[in-house]
C-alpha cells in the first residue's frame, strides 16, 4: 500500500492544484474527475515524494521487504518454475529473518546486562520493554 509522506510542502502542492484546476473548466464529471486524481498524484508525486514501507520489527531490513515483495508476486503463479522460485525465495526469507532475529536478541540482550552490570535498572527495564514480551509468555532464555 503507498503512502504519501504528508509531512513536507503542503503549500507547494496547493499552489500547482489550483494553477492547474483552473485549466479542466467546462469538461464532464468524469473528465473532471479523472483530471483532478491525475493532477494530485502527479503533484504529490513531484513535490511531496513517497514514504518508505516501514517494517514492524526492529531487524527487518529494506531488502527483506523487497524479498517479501517478490516473494508476494510468485505465490500465486501456477506453473513449476512458480512453485520453485517462490519456495526457494520463502526458505532464503525465513533464514534471513531468522538469522536477522537471533542478532537483534542477541544485540538488545547484550545491552540490558551492560545496563545491569552499571546498576541502571531504569534503563534496563525500558529496553528489556522494548522486546515486546508479554508477562504471559513468561522469561526466555535468549539473554
Amino acid at each position: 500500500m503507498k503512502r504519501w509522506d504528508m509531512k513536507s510542502a503542503q503549500d507547494k502542492v496547493r499552489a500547482e492544484l489550483e494553477g492547474k484546476s483552473s485549466e479542466s473548466e467546462g469538461e464532464s464529471v468524469e473528465e473532471e474527475w479523472t483530471n483532478v486524481k491525475k493532477c494530485l498524484t502527479v503533484a504529490l508525486e513531484e513535490k511531496v515524494g513517497r514514504m518508505e514501507r516501514l517494517p514492524r520489527k526492529a531487524w527487518i531490513t529494506q531488502a527483506m521487504l523487497d524479498k517479501m515483495d517478490e516473494r508476494r508476486r510468485w505465490k500465486n503463479i501456477n506453473s513449476e518454475e512458480g512453485r520453485q522460485k517462490y519456495q526457494r525465495l520463502n526458505n532464503e526469507l525465513r533464514r534471513e529473518t531468522d538469522k536477522a532475529r537471533e542478532d537483534y536478541i542477541n544485540r538488545v540482550c547484550d545491552e540490558i546486562m551492560t545496563l545491569q552490570r552499571i546498576c541502571r535498572y531504569d534503563t534496563m527495564y525500558a529496553k528489556a520493554k522494548e522486546l515486546g514480551w508479554k508477562e504471559h509468555n513468561g522469561i526466555r532464555t535468549h539473554c
